[in-house]
């Protein structure tokens, strides 16, 4: 079973703004935190177990000599996922499981809409 938010990622057949990418972004100042300021991947993919899973706490477990659950236990703590996230757990070695908040989702397809709109505008001028 799929994500429940990812067949709403495209209206119309337009891409809305991709919350993979915006998830990352968000994830990435965790992720370096967590490796003593240098830059480490959150690896964000889509799921069929929820709406994205974040694998990136495996390979920086690995390269800390660290336990993955206790990295993702760090990453969920951290509270960066409390606005994208209606929830998130952790499943297997240290993978996080996300769905997408409503809110997040609205979010997506406004910033989404509104670039479309800028888009056309400056088409037509």
């Amino acid at each position: 079973m799929g994500g429940r938010f990812r067949d709403d990622f495209r209206k119309n057949g337009v891409p809305m703004s991709d919350p993979i990418t915006t998830l990352s972004l968000l994830l990435e100042p965790v992720f370096a935190a967590i490796n003593g300021g240098a830059p480490a991947d959150p690896t964000v993919r889509p799921s069929d177990r929820a709406d994205v899973q974040i694998n990136g706490a495996l390979p920086l477990a690995k390269a800390l000599g660290s336990n993955p659950r206790e990295i993702a236990e760090r990453v969920i703590a951290s509270g960066a996922l409390a606005a994208p996230a209606a929830d998130a757990e952790i499943a297997g070695p240290g993978f996080i499981n996300v769905n997408f908040s409503r809110d997040f989702i609205t979010g997506a397809a406004a910033s989404s809409t509104f670039a479309l709109t800028l888009v056309f505008c400056i088409a037509r001028a």
